[in-house]
């Protein structure tokens, strides 16, 4: 009986040291330091990208496994981060609390026209990947490892889901009209922020009639100008390019001017006070952020959000026209003489003179006479 005790003793142990050896066999069985992988997510097909995004990735810690087991320790931009925590939400939380206000993704990728985001070259390491700022399509930010480490080895080509929203965005389209103008007319058209507010990136300005339209844009503060030249007297289509609205812009409503500042000389212009463009911010009944927007003078805004151009604000400019010369009254045969005007004061002085000449003739005669 102490005999059997001793040999399932013995087998229990040898059981135990198999597994523990599998165990970490299994845990680092293909894993090399120096090779690089792949990140590709898959966006919803529910969010519309066709407008697209930029999505971000960090490198929050580097890997170091030189003790067996893999073991992550924060970067710089990530100082004093638990990347120890397991649960995926809970780790994202840590790192974009941690994350350094200075901190620059290794790379950025921008949404595919089927959704999809590629992030290659991945050295191994933990990661987090997050939406650009100015990113139409917000994707929810997530924690991921390179490798990732499965029950089967290390995958170093991984693949996600992403979700996310597409957040409100505008666009106002604005057309200059030129009637008897010239091919070198110029315009100069100002979008001011009345109240505040989220404004154009003068550095995405684009030309949406390239052909008819060359422009550049600039912006100080709560105004940004465009200015250039237009090519066509039917008119060129400018945009000042997407404003952005987030949550944090949520309850408030923000007013915009668009106004045409440099009306070419000799040339009156038809919206001397411009149009108003009135954002208000809130969210829908699902939680998303909404922006109801609407336009002066009956301009329809409803398609802005889609990068539209059909429904754009109108500037007319027209050629001042000379006035026409007063006609000459008609003279001579059938009509009247010129008036020349009279005056009496002459006729008083030629009627003295005269007399004084007479005078002086008589009195040159009797002298002769008497002689």
């Amino acid at each position: 009986m102490q005999t059997l005790k001793k040999i399932i003793s013995v087998a229990l142990i040898l059981m135990l040291m198999l597994s523990l050896s599998i165990t970490a066999v299994a845990e680092q069985p293909d894993y090399e330091a120096d090779k690089t992988g792949t990140l590709t997510l898959h966006i919803s097909s529910a969010i519309d990208v066709s407008m697209g995004g930029t999505l971000e990735i960090y490198k929050a810690a580097t890997a170091d496994i030189s003790s067996g087991r893999r073991v992550f320790n924060p970067t710089s931009d990530f100082s004093g981060a638990d990347c120890t925590i397991t649960d995926n939400a809970d780790l994202t939380v840590e790192l974009l609390g941690k994350m350094s206000s200075s901190a620059a993704p290794v790379k950025t990728s921008a949404i595919g026209s089927d959704g999809s985001v590629v992030f290659s070259g991945l050295e191994p390491g933990l990661y987090l990947v997050k939406s650009a700022i100015d990113s139409y399509v917000m994707v929810n930010p997530f924690a991921v490892d390179m490798p990732h480490g499965t029950e089967t080895g290390w995958e170093y080509n991984i693949e996600l889901d992403g979700k996310g929203v597409a957040l409100p965005r505008i666009d106002p389209p604005i057309k200059k009209i030129v009637q008897n103008g010239k091919s070198s007319d110029t315009f100069s058209f100002m979008m001011e922020a009345v109240n505040g507010g989220p404004m154009p990136d003068p550095a995405k300005f684009k030309e949406v009639n390239a052909p008819e339209v060359t422009a550049t844009a600039t912006a100080s503060g709560s105004k940004m100008v465009v200015t250039g030249v237009k090519a066509s007297e039917a008119g060129g289509i400018i945009e000042f390019g997407w404003i952005y609205f987030t949550e944090a812009d949520v309850g408030k409503t923000y007013i915009y001017k668009i106004t045409e500042t440099a009306v070419p000389y000799g040339y009156t212009c038809d919206k001397t006070n411009g149009y108003t463009v009135t954002v208000r911010v809130h969210k829908d009944s699902a939680g998303n952020v909404v922006a109801d927007k609407t336009c002066s003078d009956g301009v329809d805004a409803s398609d802005w959000h889609t990068g539209s151009t059909k429904n754009p604000m109108v500037f007319t400019n027209t050629k001042k026209t000379s006035p026409s010369p007063r006609p000459r009254p008609p003279f001579g045969p059938g009509g009247k003489l010129p008036q020349t005007g009279m005056l009496w004061w002459p006729v008083a002085v030629l009627g003295i003179a005269g007399l004084l000449l007479i005078i002086v003739g008589i009195c040159i005669r009797t002298k002769k006479e008497e002689n």
